[in-house]
């Protein structure tokens, strides 16, 4: 239940001391951002985050935070890679690449998955527009084929996740293809799973299989940007109650912020997380989501 209780911001920020945003972009863009990715660190350092992850739709961001890592103090910055068609879609020699290089996450496709495609008509967003028209045309990427099997080349990526101790996560792929790639990836031997911003609009899984999803042992993101005006106003007191059902154990916090014209990043986790603490979940149950969390995701001592 909601409670009357509000936390002083300066309170806060000495709380998210420690705290991991798995879920944030910097530039440089397909799409206007308001840091690069030293400025983001530079920001999370100050704010007292212990570690960011940069996600780029437009293919690896490892080399990047490679980079932020070493020359920006008091913050480890992670990368990954996102299976878009900038890395050939679904290659396998990209993800070895990546994870090779250190990346941690493997994200499915974004803006060229078939499901954001549907979604918003292109490769792009309603909210905010690209900095660069790219003209070639852009093929549909699916993980499924015509009779909902994985793809070979999807199987032969997620089994790469697996034997190197890597994180899946699910992109903006459909109910249906997520369904489908969990169980396997699982069987698989794919240790850490994340369903990726369940509220955003492009993605719009119910609770139900969030809860199914659960059950497998994937972490549910529960991201900050759905919840602002521009992306969909999802209700904070609404995502509290989806906490509530999951469980803190199977919940990450995260913002998916740095877009031009939105909120820094940190001030926006400090945000998310005195709402949902005004929305009567426990402090302890924020810490674990917003720190702990993340950090056994990451692999981080």
């Amino acid at each position: 239940m909601p409670t009357t209780e509000r936390i002083e911001e300066s309170a806060a920020w000495e709380m998210l001391k420690g705290a991991v945003d798995v879920h944030v972009h910097a530039g440089l863009s397909l799409f206007p951002r308001l840091y690069d990715d030293w400025e983001l660190a530079k920001q999370a350092a100050k704010a007292g985050l212990a570690a960011v992850v940069l996600k780029a739709h437009e293919g690896s961001s490892v080399e990047r935070a490679h980079v932020a890592d070493r020359y920006v103090a008091g913050i480890q910055v992670f990368g990954g890679v996102v299976l878009n068609h900038f890395v050939g879609g679904f290659n396998p020699y990209s993800v070895e690449l990546a994870l090779g290089l250190g990346g941690k996450i493997v994200w499915m496709p974004t803006i060229h998955a078939q499901n954001h495609l549907r979604y918003y008509g292109d490769a792009g967003y309603q909210e905010m527009a690209a900095t660069i028209q790219l003209k070639y045309p852009v093929k549909p990427l699916r993980i499924l084929d015509d009779s909902g099997r994985l793809l070979p080349e999807v199987i032969d990526i997620v089994k790469i996740v697996a034997e190197r101790d890597a994180v899946l996560a699910t992109g903006h792929l459909s109910l249906e293809e997520i369904g489908q790639l969990v169980p396997a990836a699982r069987e698989l031997g794919v240790k850490r799973v994340v369903l990726n911003h369940p509220e955003l609009p492009v993605s719009s899984l119910p609770l139900d299989f969030q809860l199914e999803m659960a059950r497998l042992g994937v972490y549910i993101e529960r991201s900050f940007l759905p919840t602002t005006e521009k992306w969909g106003r999802y209700p904070i007191s609404r995502t509290a109650e989806e906490i509530r059902r999951i469980g803190p154990e199977r919940c990450l916090l995260e913002t998916d912020l740095g877009e031009k014209d939105g909120l820094d990043p940190s001030e926006g986790l400090m945000r998310f997380c005195c709402g949902l603490f005004e929305a009567g979940i426990p402090w302890h149950w924020i810490r674990q989501m917003v720190a702990e969390n993340p950090r056994q995701l990451l692999g981080m001592s």
